[in-house]
């Protein structure tokens, strides 16, 4: 083999290795791109992902803050009505408690003025009896008087609530 076809063998070669080798850079590269072409898409992906997140997050969070809001309001209102009907149950205890006390007072007072009239009526009784007994005593002749006297009228004076019968 001669130098010429030594040198053209190797020249034959490296144009074959050169073309094996754009090929693999080539294919290398359209790999890489399709490669960077996915990780470009995936990323696309997940930013698209994450602002949908993201947005159904303050959605979320508007929706809760709303509700809190209501809450809050429904809360207050309540409390407020709580208190109105609070007040007006206080009011109609003390009302009712006054009219209690009224009524008993009323009573106490009927059952004083009662208690003082039958006093007065039985005052009465005792100072007619007495009256009469006077009268009686009088009547009574002289002789028997003492006798009357210290059996029967003497001892209705001491115990008044006795009866006495002559």
């Amino acid at each position: 083999m001669s130098y010429t076809h030594k040198k053209y063998q190797q020249r034959k070669k490296l144009t074959k290795l050169r073309s094996q080798m754009r090929k693999k850079v080539i294919t290398a590269e359209l790999d890489a791109a399709e490669k960077l072409k996915l990780v470009n898409d995936k990323m696309l992906a997940m930013a698209h992902a994450t602002k949908d997140a993201l947005n159904k997050k303050d959605e979320v969070l508007s929706v809760i803050y709303e509700d809190c809001k209501d809450i809050d309001l429904k809360m207050r209102e309540n409390e407020h009505a709580f208190g109105v009907k609070l007040e007006e149950l206080k009011k109609k205890m003390t009302d009712r408690l006054l009219k209690a006390e009224q009524d008993a007072n009323s009573a106490l007072e009927d059952a004083t003025r009662q208690l003082e009239i039958m006093q007065q009526e039985k005052d009465t009784t005792l100072s007619d009896q007495e009256i009469t007994i006077k009268k009686l005593q009088k009547n009574v002749p002289e002789k028997y008087r003492e006798k009357i006297i210290g059996e029967v009228l003497v001892p209705h004076k001491l115990n008044r609530s006795s009866s006495c019968k002559i």
